[in-house]
């Protein structure tokens, strides 16, 4: 039962005002010191804490550790005093909002954060100085206080109750209990934290980049929906850098934001001093000793004439490919509201899973009738396919409702283009036109529980399988380095290959090369994906691997699978009845009360018996693991995937790795392979065998799936349109171009002034001042959009300038035309060629 502490009405000289809150260590009250004639803060030891010699005394350490800093950034300490029953800490009182709550309602503009920093960095400085370590600092023990001198308030440090000293302490151990039990949050630990190793002030940093990662995001990087998984992620997960989120953020303050989360310390800054400097750089160079904006550095020739733009460009709106998903409730009695008040709730949630965990998008509800987009708010490389798997669960789970007993679902999809109007202050607007239509119809003719998908759809969700019917071009040197890695594996001296590049440079057909002309025979190949739906699901990617390793038929009784797993367990000398619960939960299968484990328990009995069933299997029979799209497994799959690397010199294996180019592997015991596009006698021949005889090398980079979209969707009869970008392509090209982010205006006015442009022309184009459109420009470069060139710059693929130039709406094709006439602009031929594809795409549109 909770205990519910009375509100005393004086404690010595302080009259208690009423109760501020309770923490885990004990309760705060606000209070008036009654000789001094100034508000406090009066913190008491919870009752049943105090009964603990050893919680008593981290209450009392908390008021020394705090009384000997002296910092405005950090709460101070007025007093320490103990009644007959109870310990008390007078401190100041803080009136403002706590952090934690703020963040609860979205990201912080990066002022504030550079100026709530600012006070937090100098706090933590303070107490390093003083020879303390925080140890939890976080969200929830900040406070922003009100300050008139300041229109973002004055952050404070709170809770110094697990603070040590530096000089004193023992800092091993430090944040671990001696039964394991974590103290602190563990979202906000540091990986040393984490791993009950010895600490310094630069643990406290880490934290500190965690705080900063959620103001300026809104989001934890680290967050799994345990603490197990939470951990596993901070020592192995890489955070995707706060850039990728929030893109208009100064690319200096997403790479301190990196510096401050690396899992090795050493890779931090030296300390919360040299951070403090280097956020007051931030701060300085964003504003002049007046408060206002910088003008630009290095102005160079002087700008347009104004007179030419009156003000800058925004797109209205945008084209964009769009994955619909209809669905209707059926089997039920519709017509009467009593069935409808008690199925339509678990309805609902059966579609909001699917839609959650496919990250779609539920666009309109009409009680038992929703649309559900794939593509927009957020879109995916792969937005047909999730619509599809979408479109599976929600039909079984809607067939398994225990509320409507013979219930079904009716669903429809269908990918095509949209128009998406964006409006100030209100929500966009989507015109479906026929994408809807076709998506609705499917669903109307479709039998309860079926899932019907149009040709069209159903293309962009294949597109993403491997093609094998083109010729293998290129890569001859590459092919013949893994065969020698696996033959150096297979006489015994094990070996790991990574392998990275670009989507669609050609990983996945590299390694299929390799297992063509391999003897399956004689080895045992291996081989899994892993899937971006996954990537916060612990143990999905993990199931998937054991699958094919112990090639357990998930089709036949679960009584058989239990079977065949006990046999393969027994073959490699693995006592069925110590790992069978393990392997068997693993893969989804009935486990007896007695034996089943929790996920922490789970987690580390599976990163032991994983690699050990790996290395044994190899010993018998030489291994091929290959385990693709590295960039989206989870946490605990990568540390697994580390355990295996780290066992691999001594057993029979070739490991086999392959990802994008943005991957950061963090083994050392590897090969690492960086594949390049194909050259352009490459491409001609790869493009002659696709039957694009015509297609410039130009247009698709040397990158194989570009020529084989091209070359299917011609074959297939598709329409291309002026600008030649296949359909299947479309998502990919969204995808990067959804995270300029606010620069995506820039990167849509510059796709019409060609491939390669200057910053005067783009000036001229936009009406941007030359500041902003620098800002844009460095955000389009960091986000591989564009890369620089001699003269300006140049899109990174020409099929991406394209898919940019075609999402752009006549209207605003046509307040561009007088831009691209200006006579502002330097190159007059780049201009005029430019005007002439402008011209071609109005004809071409209508």
């Amino acid at each position: 039962m909770e205990l519910i502490e009375e509100t005393p009405e004086k404690i010595g000289p302080y009259r208690v005002q009423g109760q501020l809150g309770q923490g885990g260590m004990g309760t705060v009250y606000r209070a008036w010191d009654t000789r001094l004639d100034r508000p406090v803060a009066l913190k008491k030891i919870h009752p049943e804490r105090a009964e603990n010699p050893t919680a008593r005394q981290r209450f009392l350490r908390e008021a020394q550790t705090a009384a000997r800093l002296n910092h405005p950034a950090l709460i101070h300490v007025h007093d320490i005093f103990t009644t007959e029953n109870d310990d008390w800490i007078v401190m100041e009182l803080i009136e403002g909002e706590p952090l934690d709550k703020m963040i609860k309602n979205g990201s912080l503009a990066v002022d504030q954060v550079l100026a709530l920093s600012l006070d937090i960095s100098g706090g933590l400085a303070a107490a390093h100085a003083g020879g303390v370590l925080h140890r939890d600092l976080k969200a929830e023990n900040v406070v922003i206080a009100t300050d008139e001198h300041t229109p973002f308030g004055r952050a404070k440090v709170l809770d110094f109750g697990l603070a040590r000293s530096l000089e004193t302490d023992d800092t091993s151990q430090a944040t671990i209990t001696g039964d394991g039990r974590i103290l602190g949050t563990p979202r906000a630990i540091s990986p040393e934290q984490a791993n009950g190793e010895e600490i310094d002030a630069r643990s406290d940093l880490f934290s500190l980049g965690v705080l900063l990662y959620e103001m300026l995001t809104g989001t934890s990087p680290f967050l799994g929906p345990g603490p197990a998984e939470t951990l596993a992620r901070i020592c192995h997960y890489e955070q995707p850098p706060v850039i990728d989120h929030v893109p208009e953020i100064p690319p200096e303050l997403s790479t301190l934001v990196n510096q401050l989360l690396a899992k090795n310390r050493e890779g931090r800054p030296e300390s919360a001093s040299l951070v403090l400097r280097t956020l007051q750089r931030m701060v300085d160079s964003r504003r002049d000793d007046a408060g206002e904006p910088l003008p630009p550095e290095n102005a160079g020739p002087s700008a347009p004439d104004a007179a030419i733009l009156e003000k800058p460009f925004q797109p209205r709106g945008e084209h964009r490919q769009l994955t619909i998903l209809g669905c209707e409730l059926t089997g039920i009695a519709l017509e009467d509201p009593e069935v409808l008040f008690e199925v339509l709730p678990a309805f609902q949630r059966a579609v909001q899973e699917a839609v959650e965990r496919y990250e779609g998008h539920l666009y309109d509800v009409q009680g038992h009738r929703l649309v559900m987009t794939f593509g927009y708010p957020t879109t995916h490389e792969d937005n047909a396919r999730r619509a599809i798997l979408a479109g599976q669960q929600i039909a079984e789970s809607v067939a398994r409702l225990e509320e409507a007993p013979g219930a079904g679902a009716r669903i429809g999809i269908h990918s095509g283009d949209t128009v998406i109007l964006q409006r100030s202050n209100m929500p966009d607007h989507l015109t479906f036109g026929e994408t809807l239509d076709i998506a609705i119809t499917l669903q109307e003719e479709a039998t309860p529980g079926e899932v019907a998908v149009s040709p069209t759809a159903r293309a962009l969700a294949e597109s993403r399988t491997l093609k094998t019917d083109l010729p293998f071009v290129g890569r001859r040197q590459e092919l013949n380095l893994l065969s020698d890695r696996m033959n150096l594996a297979f006489g015994g001296n094990g070996q790991v290959v990574l392998v990275t590049g670009e989507a669609g440079i050609g990983k996945s057909r590299l390694i299929y090369e390799l297992q063509q002309k391999s003897d399956l025979s004689r080895i045992r190949w291996v081989s899994a994906q892993a899937e971006p739906e996954n990537r916060h699901q612990v143990f999905a990617q993990v199931a998937a691997l054991l699958r094919q390793l112990l090639e357990v038929d998930e089709d036949t009784t679960q009584k058989t699978q239990l079977e065949e797993l006990a046999a393969v367990l027994a073959e490699n000398d693995f006592a069925p009845d110590e790992t069978l619960p393990i392997f068997a939960t693993l893969l989804g299968l009935p486990v007896a009360d007695e034996h089943k484990l929790d996920l922490s328990a789970l987690r580390h009995n599976a990163l032991e018996a994983i690699p050990a069933l790996i290395a044994e299997m190899a010993e018998r029979h030489p291994t091929v693991l290959a385990i693709e799209d590295l960039q989206w497994v989870d946490a605990t799959t990568l540390e697994l995937i580390g355990r295996i690397v780290e066992q691999t010199p001594s057993v029979p294996l070739l490991t086999l790795l392959a990802g994008r180019s943005v991957l950061r592997a963090p083994w050392r015991q590897l090969t690492r392979l960086q594949l390049s596009p194909l050259s352009a006698e490459e491409s001609t021949e790869l493009a002659e065998a696709a039957g694009v005889r015509d297609l410039a090398v130009d247009v698709v980079d040397g990158i194989p799936l570009f020529i084989e979209a091209m070359g299917r969707s011609l074959a297939a009869g598709e329409d291309l349109g002026v600008l030649q970008v296949p359909r299947a392509l479309r998502d990919l090209m969204s995808v990067q171009l959804e995270r300029s982010g606010n620069a995506l205006d820039v990167a849509l006015a510059a796709a019409l002034l060609g491939r390669e442009f200057s910053v005067w022309q783009l000036l001229a184009v936009t009406g941007l001042d030359q500041e902003e459109l620098e800002g844009g420009l460095q955000t389009l470069l960091s986000r591989n959009v564009l890369e620089t060139i001699e003269d300006g710059y140049r899109f990174r693929y020409e099929l991406l300038r394209r898919a940019a130039q075609s999402s752009l709406l006549k209207e605003d094709l046509e307040l561009l035309r007088p831009r691209l006439e200006a006579k502002a602009m330097d190159d007059e031929a780049t201009i005029l060629g430019s005007t002439t594809v402008y011209r071609r795409t109005i004809t071409e549109k209508g």
